[in-house]
C-alpha cells in the first residue's frame, strides 16, 4: 500500500519526494487521530496547513493536500484533495473496516486508513488528469454469445459489438476480445464525457442502452434485426465495473 501511494504521489510531480508534501488532516471523529498520524508517519509525509498555497490550473506541481476521514458508517470514507485546486476536485476511497474484537479495533482502523489513503490519492490522480482533459477510465464490455442461434451470435459479434465500441471515446485499440463463461469480453480504456459523473458506470450503461434500444433511429438500433423479437438486456456489472449485454428469448 505504501508503494501504491508513493506511485500516486509521484504522478503528481514534486510529491515523488514525500518530504516535499504536506497533508492537512480533517477528522470527523477524534478516534481517527492515531490512525491518521500513523499513516502519515509510515509514508514520510508532513502534517501541514494551507497557508500560502498557490492556485494551480495546469496538471502537476501539487504539494499541499488535505485528508478527510469519516468512520461514522461502514465503509470508512477517505477523501484527499489538493489545496491548490477547487474543493470540488478530490480523490475518494471507501474502505471496509475489518470486524474484529474491540481490543483489535484500532489496528483495523490503522490498516483501513493506510489503504484508503493510497486509494484516494490514486483516485485524485485520475481526477486531476480528467480536469486537465487527459484522463481515462476503464470499462469491461461483455456480450453474451453462448446459447444463441448462429445468426444472433454473428450479429452480436459483427454488428452490435463494433457499434457499441464506437459510442465510447477509446483511448487505445481494443485488441482481440476474450470469450469467458459464455460472454465475449473487451477490457476498454476510454476518455470520459464531460458530463459523466464520478461514479460513471450507470451513466455509461444508460448511454450504451440508449444506443442499442433507443428505437429505430438510435445509433445501434436492433429494430428490424435478428434481435428484434428477443429481449435484449443492457445492465451494469458492479463487480467487474462493466456493462453486460444479454439476450432473453
Amino acid at each position: 500500500m505504501v508503494a501504491a501511494l508513493a506511485l500516486a504521489l509521484g504522478a503528481l510531480g514534486p510529491c515523488a519526494q514525500s518530504s516535499a508534501c504536506t497533508l492537512r488532516v480533517e477528522l470527523k471523529e477524534p478516534t481517527l487521530e492515531r490512525a491518521a498520524v500513523g499513516a502519515l508517519e509510515a509514508l514520510g509525509l508532513k502534517r501541514g496547513g494551507d497557508s500560502g498555497v498557490p492556485v494551480l490550473k495546469k496538471l502537476g506541481g501539487d504539494t499541499a493536500f488535505a485528508l478527510e476521514l469519516d468512520a461514522s458508517a461502514d465503509p470508512l470514507v477517505v477523501r484527499v484533495r489538493s489545496l491548490h485546486r477547487p474543493a470540488s476536485l478530490y480523490g475518494l476511497a471507501r474502505v471496509p473496516v475489518a470486524r474484529v474484537p474491540e481490543r483489535f479495533r484500532q489496528r483495523a482502523l490503522d490498516a483501513a486508513v493506510k489503504r484508503g489513503l493510497g486509494e484516494a490519492f490514486v483516485d485524485l490522480q485520475a481526477r486531476l488528469a480528467e480536469a486537465a482533459g487527459v484522463g481515462s477510465r476503464r470499462l469491461k464490455l461483455s456480450l453474451q454469445v453462448s446459447g444463441l442461434d448462429r445468426s444472433v451470435r454473428e450479429y452480436l459479434v459483427e454488428t452490435v459489438r463494433p457499434c457499441l465500441l464506437r459510442q465510447l471515446d477509446l483511448v487505445s485499440g481494443t485488441g482481440a476480445p476474450q470469450e469467458i463463461a459464455g460472454f465475449l469480453e473487451d477490457d476498454l480504456e476510454y476518455a470520459p464525457a464531460r458530463d459523466e459523473p464520478r461514479e460513471g458506470l450507470a451513466f455509461v450503461t444508460g448511454r450504451l442502452r440508449q444506443a442499442l434500444l433507443g428505437g429505430p433511429r438510435s445509433a445501434c438500433s436492433v429494430v428490424g434485426s435478428v434481435l428484434d423479437h428477443g429481449r435484449v438486456l443492457v445492465v451494469p456489472d458492479e463487480l467487474t465495473h462493466g456493462v453486460m449485454v444479454s439476450i432473453k428469448r
